[in-house]
């Protein structure tokens, strides 16, 4: 059989529409897998969550408004020794008396007060112990985090004193002492011995780098030094070299820098010991130009020269006297050496001179002698007498003197040294030895002596290797082959170790982080130098920082708050997983953004400002309250609390808590309006305290109620104003009222005479300035000829609106006929004409034509009973179910999914709004039926006092933007518009939302309290 074209087509469309209809609800299925796993996972995280809670090493616990306890975890049962059913609902001070004798109940005060998140702590006497405490305030109360501080609180305690220690060591020693970074050699921290050397202030010397104070002869190679040790080529490096002082005199300096790794090795910064060698250097130049002196004159010694009599009188100098002295020979013949001793030598000189005359050796003494200038210098003289032949007595006596002030320094110097490395090996708490090549103690000071249960005398000699470090940490043996100490001196290179332990004297072990450097003396290595410190508390507070961290984790990721941390650009660096929830996002799509795309555009420019402002001056407030967009477009008020901190890379950042405060805003926005209508209307407003006495009667609460002034001040609200009947709802709205919420509603109210009216009425709290509540203020107002015109208004409105509403439905059954079963009437007409036509000469046409007119017909038919059907179930006088049910009958196609749900009393929707709803429910569902290409579609209806909420939700293909002109986006222009028209109506809100392949949802809300004109049904 052959088919027309048109057919042909029909036919190929009916296949690809089902294709379509298959491929979409394959879609739908893997749609409702993935929810259904979708669901099962956040029940899996809820039941996470609470083990979680009830795994943290640290109390949590909650309170409500009124500081009892609503939640508590195990730890708080143990602290307290009380059950769980103890706990809850009792206040937190009968759990934590020692609370109100120290500073956390006033801490806990302000927090509530304020209501931003606070931290700090207090020690506890009843428990003896050190306890950190987080409260975090929120609508419903404060919940609190609790930690055990007391091993923190030592360890700070001890590291002060070792850094008080350090500090005193620092800037007391007798040599300068520097710490610079690694970048540029900025100085970090100087002492004063240093200051006293470059002729600097602390805070100039602290603006400057090494680089700018040293002599621009001796930058390159110094700056070529240092960038070597920070690269890791060597560890440290000893120079001589010159400063320029701020005078601009220019000092001779020893610097011995080193670098300050962390346990991996990598460089923190440098610490150099600088020693002023300028007398030694002027020593060492004077000396050469004497060396030169001496090698003009023909003696060849460089030494002085003299000769004395008997008696010590000068009678020849050579020329080195003017070098060494200051004296020109001649000024000092004729004069007794005795003249130029230092006072507190002469006798010691004394005695020598008597050896001299008494010996024929020579003799060696060494003395201060006094220069012209009045100094005094060291000399060393060796002595001969020359004796007369003939009778031996002493002629003269001739003497070399040298100046060995340097030397007599320097073994000075060397004494200090030894001294100070005693003290600093004795004070020191690190453990340290030498050993030789053979791996035997050399020395040992007493940190490193008692940390291993020996005395230090019994370690020198030991094989040290099989004293303390003979086994691995497991017990298994350790050969000395393989022990890291000894690479120092056999591949002359340091190590550092801490992954490793030592053995006790009483065969316990201990982890230790050591190094071991080699010793080298005149270029052969010797032995190392060990150095070892016991790091069992702190691989024990790695460990508790770790679990910290995955605790604070899970609390920061869950925490209600909302937490950003931004750069100084306003950069989103992190944020909380809660955080991007609430704004509809991932975690992803929120870092990398610029927080203030976050704000509403019109609060932008401001939070801008204070942004700024924050990070220039850390001492300003850090809290406002702005509005954000959440990622579908709507509006949250937010509380905003920035907190200035330093990265791990010294960079400035900041930190934000964002607490949700929408609900309050709109609480507020509901006072202050409620307060500006009081202004223009004549109102009843009465004023109590919190017991409920009346302090406030003002004249049209007179009028209102029939009490005077006088006879209401001072009586129980209660007595006055509220029936017998209306007392629990009273007792129900203080309660609201606790909760810091603002009551309004209608209300049935009682006059002096006894007779009862509607009254409408806004009950709210009165607050002190320091924000405690004192009272409650009431305004109310008659309602009776409202509650009268309502009522006849609405029967008005129901006659209106249902004429309307025929209106509507004729001109829509005008449009059917016309566009769909007149359409239809056409074609048949133009097949039947064309029939005749073709019947003659091409009977195979005429017959496609006939065909075609005939399925028109039945097509038309189907309409036609369509209409009518339609007609039959257009009212919704049976029930919104039941109307509902016969329109998808009629209108839903075979295949479609389709679904109905009516929730809360029909009863109480006024007939007006029932008939408007049903036909913007039709319209909805016809647009879904005919351009959504949906599986699924479902009608949704909810009542309740308030207000009525229709809504149809398709899954088909959905759309980008529409307006009232669009037709093929999924919803007609047209239907759109008498929807949205039919919603205005009734005085409600049309809402749509949609986006490719999710969809479409058409939502109807329409308010009861001023539709009920029309009464009940």
């Amino acid at each position: 059989m052959r088919f027309s074209g048109s057919e042909q087509n029909r036919r190929a469309d009916f296949g690809r529409r089902d294709a379509e209809f298959e491929r979409l609800k394959k879609e739908r299925d893997e749609l409702l897998m993935r929810e259904r796993a979708a669901r099962s996972e956040a029940e899996e995280s809820r039941e996470r969550m609470r083990e979680v809670l009830e795994s943290i090493g640290d109390a949590f616990f909650t309170l409500d408004r009124r500081w009892r306890l609503t939640y508590v975890n195990d730890w708080v049962v143990s602290l307290t020794g009380r059950s769980r059913e103890e706990l809850l609902g009792k206040s937190v001070l009968e759990a934590f008396p020692e609370l109100v004798e120290s500073v956390a109940f006033s801490e806990l005060i302000q927090a509530e007060e304020k209501g931003s998140a606070t931290e700090f702590e207090h020690y506890s006497s009843r428990l003896g112990r050190w306890l950190c405490h987080r409260v975090y305030p929120s609508p419903a109360g404060l919940s609190v985090y609790t930690t055990d501080i007391t091993g923190r609180k030592k360890a700070e305690k001890k590291l002060r004193a070792r850094e008080e220690e350090y500090r005193t060591i620092f800037e007391l020693a007798g040599v300068g002492k520097a710490q610079a970074d690694l970048e540029i050699g900025r100085l970090l921290r100087v002492n004063r011995r240093l200051c006293e050397i470059t002729g600097y202030e602390p805070e100039e010397l602290l603006a400057r780098t090494f680089t700018e104070i040293t002599h621009p002869e001796d930058q390159d190679r110094e700056y070529d030094r240092f960038r070597r040790m920070v690269r890791g080529e060597i560890d440290e490096y000893e120079n001589e070299k010159r400063y320029v002082r701020k005078d601009g005199a220019v000092v001779w300096v020893r610097v011995n820098a080193t670098a300050i790794r962390d346990p991996e090795g990598r460089p923190l910064r440098t610490v150099a010991t600088i020693e002023d060698i300028t007398e030694r250097k002027q020593a060492e130049e004077e000396l050469k130009k004497r060396e030169e002196l001496y090698r003009l004159i023909a003696d060849n010694s460089t030494d002085m020269i003299s000769k004395h009599t008997p008696e010590g009188v000068y009678t020849y100098t050579s020329p080195a006297c003017r070098s060494l002295l200051g004296y020109e020979p001649e000024e000092l013949i004729g004069h007794s050496a005795y003249e130029f001793f230092h006072p507190e030598d002469l006798k010691a000189i004394k005695k020598a001179h008597s050896s001299i005359l008494e010996l024929s050796d020579t003799y060696t003494v060494s003395y201060r002698i006094r220069r012209k200038d009045g100094s005094y210098i060291w000399f060393e003289t060796t002595s001969r007498v020359i004796q007369n032949p003939e009778t031996g007595a002493v002629r003269e006596i001739i003497a070399t003197s040298r100046d060995i002030t340097g030397r007599k320094r320097m073994e000075e110097e060397k004494l200090q040294l030894a001294e100070h490395m005693k003290l600093l090996l004795e004070s020191t708490d690190e453990g340290i030895h030498g050993i030789d090549l053979q791996g035997t103690c050399t020395f040992v000071n007493r940190s490193a002596a008692q940390m291993l249960g020996y005395a230090p005398e019994e370690l020198l000699g030991k094989h040290m290797h099989g004293t303390y470090h003979h086994s691995h940490e497991d017990g298994s043996p350790y050969p000395v082959e393989e022990c890291p100490i000894y690479q120092a001196f056999r591949e002359e290179q340091g190590v550092r170790v801490d992954d490793e332990v030592f053995w006790r004297r009483d065969g316990s072990s201990f982890p230790v982080e050591y190094s071991s450097y080699p010793v080298v003396e005149d270029r052969v290595v010797t032995g190392s130098i060990v150095t070892f410190v016991d790091i069992t508390e702190r691989k024990r507070a790695e460990e508790a920082l770790r679990k910290s961290e995955e605790r604070y984790k899970a609390l920061y990721e869950d925490n209600p708050f909302m937490y950003f941390t931004v750069d100084a650009r306003g950069t989103v660096l992190s944020v909380n997983r809660s955080g991007a929830q609430q704004f509809g996002s991932t975690v992803e799509e929120l870092v990398g953004r610029p927080v203030l795309d976050l704000f509403h555009e019109e609060d932008r420019e401001g939070v801008s400002r204070y942004l700024i402002m924050c990070l220039r001056d850390l001492e300003r407030p850090s809290s406002w309250e702005a509005r954000k967009l959440r990622k579908d477009g709507s509006i949250m008020w937010v509380k905003e609390n920035l907190r200035i901190v330093e990265g791990p890379d010294g960079a400035t950042i900041g930190l934000l808590i964002c607490e949700d405060i929408t609900e309050r805003k709109q609480a507020e926005e509901q006072i202050l309006l409620q307060a500006q209508l009081l202004e223009q209307v004549q109102a009843a407003v009465i004023s109590t305290d919190l017991q409920g006495t009346v302090t406030y009667w003002n004249e049209y609460a007179e009028k209102l109620y029939g009490w005077s002034r006088e006879e209401a001040l001072g009586r129980n609200i209660m007595e006055l104003t509220i029936g017998p009947e209306e007392a629990e709802v009273a007792e129900e709205i203080m309660e609201r009222l606790w909760t810091g919420e603002t009551w309004a509603g209608e209300f049935v109210v009682r006059r002096k005479d006894g007779s009862m009216f509607p009254a409408h009425v806004t009950d709210s709290l009165i607050y002190d300035a320091r924000g405690h509540a004192v009272g409650v203020v009431g305004v109310s107002t008659d309602i009776t000829e409202r509650k009268k015109a309502e009522e006849a208004r609405g029967r008005l409105l129901a006659h209106e609106w249902r004429a309307r509403a025929e209106v509507e439905e004729r001109k829509r059954i005008s449009r059917e006929l016309h566009d769909r079963v007149a359409h239809s009437m056409g074609v048949v007409h133009q097949s039947l004409e064309l029939y005749e036509v073709f019947k003659e000469g091409k009977p195979s046409q005429a017959e496609a034509k006939m065909k075609l007119a005939r399925e028109t017909t039945r097509e038309a038919l189907d309409l036609t009973r369509n209409i009518s059907r339609e007609l039959h179930n257009a009212e919704a006088g049976d029930g919104l179910s039941a109307a509902l049910s016969n329109l998808l009958k009629t209108a839903a196609p075979p295949g479609l999914e389709s679904s109905i749900s009516v929730e809360g009393d029909e009863g109480i929707i006024p007939p007006r709004v029932r008939e408007q709803l049903f036909l913007i429910l039709r319209e909805a569902v016809r647009n879904a039926v005919s351009h959504s290409e949906a599986g699924r579609l479902g009608i949704e209806v909810r009542v309740s006092p308030e207000r009525v909420v229709g809504c149809v939700e398709d899954d088909g293909r959905g759309f980008e933007g529409m307006s009232e002109g669009d037709g093929d986006n999924g919803v007609s222009g047209r239907g759109l518009h008498s929807m949205r028209e039919r919603t205005e109506l009734v005085g409600g809100t049309l809402r749509l939302s949609s986006a490719p392949g999710t969809g479409t949802k058409i939502e109807a809300s329409v308010p009861l309290d001023t539709n009920r004109a029309g009464g009940r049904t």
